[in-house]
């Protein structure tokens, strides 16, 4: 009788171990692929445009993508000592403008200095650099009357408008929307000086805006406007 009360208890054991063994591996946190990073491809082109000027409201802005218009942008907001960096996608038509100007300044072969022959670094500091086969160049300048050049500092400089105008939009709709009607007229401001690289690329986040009902009615009638004013001059350019 004692014989067979162990070989039950040494059963019952053997079965106890095997249940907790189960239980473990149920709640044992399943193992994670972590993606691979992108492997930069061999030759493929790379952008850089920096902006650097003190005393500007954005004091330093810095925009880094590849020939998709993958990338990123740092800016520096006058006052503040901490950097901000937001991931960016620029459209295809963008990213054909800048390629476009590049080609047509022959920018890799020439060995032109575009800064004017007075220094006005009170407007600000520009710095291009393209990379492309392996070949890489940099070139700087505050003002220049090379049209393509001067072409080129105005595009990325839109470009840094825009993402720095939506960043500050995202902060005020949060925190302080009734700052946002102000931003609406910033925006209002670029579109009329023309200095938005793309107009049409803004449609789908100003739509956002007029349906969005944390934003006060005055900033979502201003979103509307400007969707009518890009849609039109959109029209008028086909």
């Amino acid at each position: 009788m004692l014989f067979h009360r162990r070989i039950i208890f040494v059963v019952l054991i053997s079965l106890f171990a095997a249940f907790v063994c189960v239980a473990q591996k149920k709640n044992e946190r399943p193992a994670v692929n972590t993606p691979k990073a992108e492997v930069p491809v061999a030759g493929a082109p790379s952008y850089s445009y920096r902006f650097e000027r003190p005393g500007f409201l954005t004091s330093m802005m810095h925009l880094e993508h590849d020939g998709s218009g993958k990338g990123k942008i740092t800016f520096l907001r006058d006052g503040n000592d901490e950097e901000i960096t937001e991931n960016v996608k620029l459209p295809a038509t963008v990213v054909e403008k800048i390629d476009a100007l590049y080609t047509t300044l022959k920018f890799l072969d020439s060995t032109e200095n575009y800064q004017y022959e007075h220094d006005r670094s009170t407007m600000g500091n520009n710095t291009f650099t393209l990379t492309r086969d392996g070949r890489t160049r940099t070139a700087k300048f505050n003002w220049t009357t090379n049209e393509d050049a001067k072409a080129l500092m105005v595009l990325y400089r839109g470009i840094g408008y825009e993402m720095v105008w939506k960043f500050e939009v995202e902060l005020a709709r949060e925190n302080q929307p009734l700052e946002t009607p102000s931003l609406m007229q910033e925006m209002e401001s670029y579109l009329r000086r023309n200095e938005i690289a793309d107009p049409t690329s803004l449609l789908p986040y100003l739509k956002n805006i007029t349906t969005d009902e944390r934003f006060p009615l005055m900033a979502r009638n201003r979103a509307e406007s400007m969707i009518k004013q890009i849609e039109k001059v959109a029209t008028k350019n086909k």
